[in-house]
């Protein structure tokens, strides 16, 4: 029994510390950038002042570092006077918000926030519309 916790504590902090490690190189784009891409992009709405969002970026930045390969994203303050964009179309009723645009159909598709909470969730929810593009 021992060995069972004391395995499952190595994993939990084996997870943490790689996932703190990616989180700080997050591979993100610029909106204006990422819809002349054929990439499809991921969205997050947030605010400087937003503690939410705060706390959520380092699962985005993950996100961006482990799917980079199959989308754009895109880290959208809503306090900052933007040029018209696609990304700059949507309706928010809080932050962080996170859409999924694609630029070449104009398809734009909220996630619920349900799955922010599970990076896990997240990304299974992210390579599930990825896969059904093909």
């Amino acid at each position: 029994m021992k060995k069972y916790i004391l395995s499952i504590i190595m994993f939990i902090l084996f997870s943490q510390i790689s996932f703190a490690s990616s989180a700080k190189e997050g591979n993100l784009t610029t909106c204006d950038k990422a819809q002349y891409s054929d990439k499809p992009m991921v969205v997050m709405y947030s605010a400087d002042y937003c503690f939410y969002c705060k706390k959520f970026k380092p699962i985005f930045y993950h996100l961006s570092y482990n799917l980079s390969d199959k989308f754009n994203f895109v880290i959208q303050d809503i306090t900052k006077k933007n040029k018209p964009s696609v990304c700059n179309s949507v309706d928010l009723d809080s932050i962080p918000t996170l859409y999924i645009i694609n630029p070449k159909t104009g398809y734009v598709d909220l996630i619920p926030d349900k799955f922010y909470s599970s990076p896990a969730t997240l990304k299974n929810l992210l390579l599930g519309y990825y896969k059904n593009l093909k």
